[in-house]
């Protein structure tokens, strides 16, 4: 397969190709259309030259986990990911990314256009960029290709996004990265990243962000790493841009030292140098229009006791609308809150969370995904994964169980995984409310693994084909379950219902025989509501496009 051309439908029609958005050596960006909801995504895949290559399936294994852990990444300044699913393209098995299409240009475009910046504008991004990159190095991964070009500005508010996970390596021991195999933009690399088996850390990527903030304030390229490794020094920003302050200039410096252990060793550490603290507490001014005592507040703040400032804005938010008997706000109160008071909290919030917290930052993502006024469940749901409010499942384990073909472990892993998402861990089993509601992006991922890596032959989405095909539907049929457990391996005929350890787990089963999620011992057991349990977990299934 070459690419999709625009009109192209993929996932069942779900989205619609609409045109290439961009690409480089390892993937191709495509600008797509979700009809059922109305909007516009970005889908990225492995492009044309990778998947023509003899490690193609290699290099998507990667792909995938590296999808899948990038969903995990719920940070205001992270690239949303939507889903990750299948495609046939052709005779090949090619797997997509969805990600949110963010209306801006990237910083590139912007300093083309604009030309350079001033301190005062640069400086903001740079820690918004800055947040998202140790927010990623807590999550063991380094994004390895920071540029102005991997930076997209929201039109909306002028936010920072971190995009183009690509090169993504996975942390393999503390402070020790995997070998990396493509040596990104060379103005903006360090010379452990040009050099062949270097070892990388979160020092890598502050080279390449105070790379990228001498572009933003000079316009002129830094000289790259690997010339200056033969003594051709580095030209200080300040020297083609006067109007930077000599801590600027330091930090820039300190950050693109050519030896990695001269660095700072962390993002945080980097973004310390660069920016002032923030003004001490007891000359911060706050404002009430009720009176109301902010200090401890912002003590709480400075000190980054997070929870004990969580709870202390929660007290002071419930005295100033009278609401401490109830201990919670209703619409009413929200919506005559006093300005001020909201207004200093927020700036609280932000002053000394660095830009990551605060009424503001939230107001912000909750808009960009479409929030307004009315309530809308989908919107919800998305602003929830989005600031880590809802549980992100881990998948890795489920899929290296999975490619290992060790299918018992993965069907228990499956079970496990099932039973968090939907906080029945305690039950140890799903009911048919739970099934009915379980998140659809869930359902999807577990699936595809199960398809992916047994060849087509397990997953509930062929169960449900098997179960339809008998006649099964969402009311429950004795002899139609019957038919079904015979059908999959599930029942005997001379043994009649099977206990769980004698489930067949190879690819020698019979098809759709796993995964056996509803089981307690002996699969027959309490076999009505099995059933039940299968018919739900059909009608869901199809609820999902799955």
């Amino acid at each position: 397969m070459r690419h999709w051309p625009p009109g192209q439908q993929i996932h069942n029609g779900k989205y619609i190709i609409e045109a290439i958005l961009g690409g480089g050596g390892f993937g191709v960006t495509y600008r797509a259309q979700n009809p059922k909801e109305g909007k516009v995504v970005a889908i990225k895949t492995l492009n044309a030259n990778v998947q023509g290559k003899p490690n193609f399936q290699e290099l998507q294994t990667k792909f995938i986990n590296e999808a899948l852990s990038l969903a995990r990444c719920s940070h205001p300044h992270v690239v949303q990911v939507y889903e990750v699913f299948p495609e046939m393209a052709g005779n090949i098995e090619l797997w997509c990314m969805v990600m949110e299409l963010i209306d801006g240009t990237n910083l590139a475009e912007y300093l083309e256009d604009n030309g350079i910046l001033s301190e005062a504008k640069a400086l903001p991004i740079i820690q918004q960029v800055g947040s998202a990159l140790s927010f990623v190095h807590q999550q063991k991964f380094t994004h390895l290709d920071i540029k102005p070009q991997n930076v997209m500005l929201r039109k909306r508010g002028f936010e920072a996004v971190l995009i183009d996970f690509g090169l993504a390596r996975q942390v393999t021991a503390p402070g020790k990265l995997r070998t990396n195999s493509n040596s990104g933009t060379e103005c903006y690399a360090p010379i452990e990243l040009l050099e062949k088996r270097a070892e990388l850390g979160a020092y890598t990527d502050v080279y390449s962000l105070a790379a990228t903030l001498y572009v933003m304030l000079t316009g002129e390229l830094p000289f790259p790493s690997q010339f200056r490794k033969q003594n051709i020094p580095l030209t200080p920003p300040k020297q083609f841009n006067s109007e930077i302050s000599d801590r600027v200039n330091a930090a820039i410096m300190k950050g693109m030292e050519l030896e990695p252990q001269k660095r700072p060793q962390s993002v945080q550490e980097w973004l310390d140098l660069l920016i002032p603290k923030p003004v001490a507490a007891e000359t911060r001014r706050v404002i009430s229009a009720v009176g109301m005592d902010y200090i401890n507040l912002q003590n709480l703040l400075a000190a980054k006791k997070w929870q004990e400032a969580d709870e202390e804005t929660a007290r002071v938010m419930l005295k100033v609308a009278g609401r401490e008997e109830e201990g919670w706000l209703d619409i009413e109160d929200i919506d005559n809150f006093p300005c001020e008071d909201l207004r200093t909290i927020d700036q609280l919030w932000v002053e000394y969370s660095n830009g990551r917290f605060g009424f503001s930052v939230q107001k912000r993502i909750y808009q960009s995904l479409g929030g307004t006024r009315e309530y809308d469940i989908e919107v919800w749901k998305a602003f929830c994964d989005k600031v880590g409010w809802r549980n992100k499942m881990d998948y890795i384990n489920l899929r290296n169980l999975l490619a290992a073909k060790k299918w018992r472990e993965a069907d228990e892993e499956t079970a496990r995984v099932m039973l968090k998402v939907a906080g029945r861990e305690e039950e140890e089993w799903l009911d048919i409310e739970s099934i009915e509601k379980f998140p659809c992006e869930d359902l999807r991922t577990v699936d595809q693994l199960w398809v992916k890596y047994s060849n087509g032959r397990f997953g509930f989405s062929v169960q449900k084909r098997i179960y339809q095909s008998l006649g099964g539907t969402r009311e429950y049929e004795i002899d139609v379950w019957k038919a079904f457990c015979d059908k999959v391996g599930w029942r005997n005929k001379n043994k009649g219902w099977l206990y769980y350890n004698d489930l067949t787990f190879s690819e020698t089963a019979v098809q759709a025989h796993l995964p056996r999620l509803f089981w307690d011992g002996w699969v027959g057991y309490g076999f009505g509501q099995d059933a039940r349990q299968i018919s739900s977990l059909t009608s869901r299934l199809v609820d999902c496009n799955i």
